[in-house]
């Protein structure tokens, strides 16, 4: 059974979704069968409108946690999808895009403006961007959070405004 963490503000407005940073890893295990069916699931939608689901390739990226064991965070990105017979739902809005983490059997679910997968002392550390009130701040400000990969387990480190 997936274990879903939900964060972040939900807001009503369209936003344009930010391109993520590209993080290279090589694709040493599968792509979660979750996402299969998201991805499917977005494709029947936009079929069923009479369109062709665009920009999957940009939607799926596999970020290297560990170069070792070969353990990839697999993010997925709904609002780098793109249907050509115009929008079938709505993933992006003032709060940042839907976007979701998945490693092992869990995943991180979130609304934010952007992430990156980088490596300090030689932990793997996933840093998103969002909304100030999701930590503490006013909604105009930037909220910035970590969370850190290890024993098989990203964990939340901490968070806090950037005003």
């Amino acid at each position: 059974m997936r274990k879903i963490l939900t964060g972040m503000a939900v807001a009503a407005l369209m936003a344009q979704p930010l391109h993520t940073q590209p993080v290279s890893a090589e694709a040493s295990s599968p792509m979660p069968e979750e996402l299969s069916y998201r991805l499917e699931d977005q494709r029947a939608k936009c079929s069923a409108a009479g369109g062709t689901l665009k920009g999957e390739d940009k939607a799926l990226t596999p970020a290297e946690l560990s170069a070792a064991t070969g353990e990839l965070l697999w993010v997925y990105e709904e609002g780098m999808l793109n249907c050509s017979a115009g929008p079938t739902d709505s993933y992006c809005g003032s709060g940042g895009c839907y976007v979701s983490f998945c490693f092992g059997t869990d995943e991180l679910a979130a609304l934010i403006h952007s992430w990156r997968v980088y490596i300090e002392k030689g932990v793997p550390i996933l840093e998103t961007v969002s909304k100030g009130d999701d930590c503490g701040g006013a909604k105009s400000d930037t909220c910035v959070t970590w969370y850190i990969w290890a024993n098989g387990e990203l964990t939340l480190s901490g968070s806090e405004p950037k005003p």
